[in-house]
């Protein structure tokens, strides 16, 4: 299918629209070689697929590939050096194909949107939520943001986030009880990121009270001892 044609179904216009660049890292080889990791919202309704298309010229695109129904997909082997420019397309049954989304661009050795903090997606996160938008999913973007990407610890754990989970995503996104599992999960740490100070609160107490139970605790258990050791003077005939 060329592009340019078919082009009319007025109902997957926006598609692809957030479209973002989530992860790039650069292969250890002699001539440098970048992946790209390109993630968007998925569409509510007939798409029965998406396109992802780039190249080095913006809305002149020279390769393409399918990604199928995955709302995400790894473009391999890019040169170091050189600006690339992507977009997605959406398409139905009928092979009916949406215009291009807003377009995503990487200039040479600087890091994508979501590495430096433009807020890429949280695949496991948004399976479960079920939104890239979605409240919580932003709130975990935010911590993201502000507090692992503003070190290079934070950096590792997130590119290391980055490699496993997509298939992760693909997993939970299919399983109703394992998305239920997510959320749950994710809560406490939700919560902890919209309500620091109560969270802190509450771990303090949560401390204080454990440590309170293993002293009252410690304390029967000693008296009991000493008791069964002391049993008292005999009754005198």
């Amino acid at each position: 299918m060329s592009i340019g044609k078919n082009r009319g179904a007025a109902w997957l216009l926006p598609a692809a629209v957030l479209l973002t660049i989530l992860c790039m890292v650069s292969a250890p080889a002699p001539a440098p070689a970048r992946d790209v990791l390109l993630a968007w919202e998925k569409l509510d309704g007939a798409a029965a697929g998406y396109k992802v298309y780039w190249g080095q010229s913006s809305r002149a695109y020279d390769f393409s590939a399918d990604a199928g129904t995955r709302t995400e997909f790894i473009i391999r082997g890019l040169q170091d050096g050189i600006t690339y420019y992507f977009a997605t397309t959406a398409y139905d049954s009928s092979n009916n194909e949406s215009e291009f989304s807003r377009e995503a661009v990487i200039a040479p050795s600087t890091a994508p949107s979501g590495i430096s903090g433009a807020g890429g997606n949280c695949f496991i996160a948004t399976a479960a939520y079920g939104s890239n938008l979605a409240p919580e999913v932003e709130a975990l973007r935010g911590f993201r943001d502000e507090y692992l990407m503003t070190n290079p610890a934070g950096r590792l754990l997130v590119n290391a986030y980055y490699s496993i989970s997509p298939p992760l995503a693909d997993f939970i996104r299919d399983s109703n009880f394992l998305k239920a599992m997510t959320r749950w999960i994710l809560s406490p740490l939700v919560y902890a990121i919209n309500h620091p100070l109560t969270a802190l609160l509450l771990i303090a107490l949560t401390a204080a009270g454990s440590l309170a139970c293993g002293r009252m605790a410690g304390a029967v258990c000693g008296r009991r001892a000493s008791e069964s050791g002391n049993p008292g003077d005999p009754q005198k005939g």
